[in-house]
């Protein structure tokens, strides 16, 4: 049904396809909602749950996932973009994975959401438009954090360099990569991801994300360079050169935000 709809809209004007993994709500579905209202665009929502506009598609079974990009006839194009907006984060206290059955360091869970999922879908992408030639750009979500490897979330930042890697090494004319990353926590319908006691007034909403980020993902058409990486943040008067790198400090205001100061913080809460 997907690829017939996008046969039928190519030969009424579509020009170019967004597929948005994680359409079902916050970055995913502002971006999603964003290409929606755009002329010559067609776009589908990746979910877990059939909602309208959703192709409930679970993202760690590659073969449905396989079959899926197989269906699409992306010939006719002008372009394509695929937006990876999902993946788990993970509060680690001990600087340890809650769950590593394959001692890779990263937590299971972290490392399939982020990675697998994300190399699902892309690889094959990628596969098919370099036999077509239909440009493609991949948008990838990180943090600013990620260089830091902050050991009370690397297995997040490991999973997310994995995939930047990745898209660094994507030599071809058609296939580009962009990371945007998000400096200050992002407030997502309000949401404070274990952080109950956290100060929220310079998270930044998606919809701020994107009125600042799509300018340079559209611009990845024009680049030279194959890959290049953003960051998007709420400016804070009060933010310390140090935020990053002083460990006992950072991890007190998480143990603060999260309510438990002076108490020990439980492994592996959602962040």
């Amino acid at each position: 049904m997907v690829t017939k709809n996008i046969e039928q809209k190519v030969k009424q004007g579509i020009k170019r396809l967004v597929i948005v993994a994680g359409a079902t709500r916050g970055i995913g579905k502002t971006f999603a909602d964003y290409y929606s209202s755009q002329k010559n665009t067609e776009v589908i929502g990746i979910g877990r749950s059939d909602k309208p506009r959703i192709k409930k598609l679970d993202l760690l079974d590659e073969t449905k996932v396989n079959y899926f990009v197989n269906k699409l006839n992306l010939k006719q194009l002008k372009d394509i973009i695929y937006m990876h907006a999902v993946g788990v984060d993970k509060f680690e206290p001990n600087a340890k994975p809650q769950f590593d059955l394959d001692g890779d360091g990263i937590d299971d869970e972290v490392y399939a959401s982020n990675v697998t999922a994300f190399f699902n879908l892309a690889e094959p992408l990628v596969e098919k438009v370099k036999q077509i030639k239909t440009p493609i750009t991949i948008c990838n979500i990180g943090s600013i954090s990620d260089i830091y490897e902050i050991p009370f979330w690397q297995s997040f930042s490991k999973s997310k360099n994995i995939v930047k890697k990745y898209l660094k090494s994507i030599r071809t004319e058609n296939v580009k990569g962009i990371t945007l990353n998000i400096g200050s926590t992002l407030d997502e319908e309000n949401r404070k991801y274990g952080r109950i006691n956290a100060d929220t007034t310079y998270w930044q909403t998606s919809q701020e994300l994107l009125k600042k980020s799509i300018g340079v993902l559209e611009g990845m058409r024009n680049l030279d360079s194959s890959y290049a990486e953003f960051d998007f943040y709420k400016h804070n008067p009060t933010f310390k050169q140090d935020y990053f790198t002083n460990l006992p400090k950072l991890f007190a205001l998480w143990q603060k935000d999260m309510g438990f100061a002076g108490k020990e913080v439980p492994h592996g809460i959602k962040i």
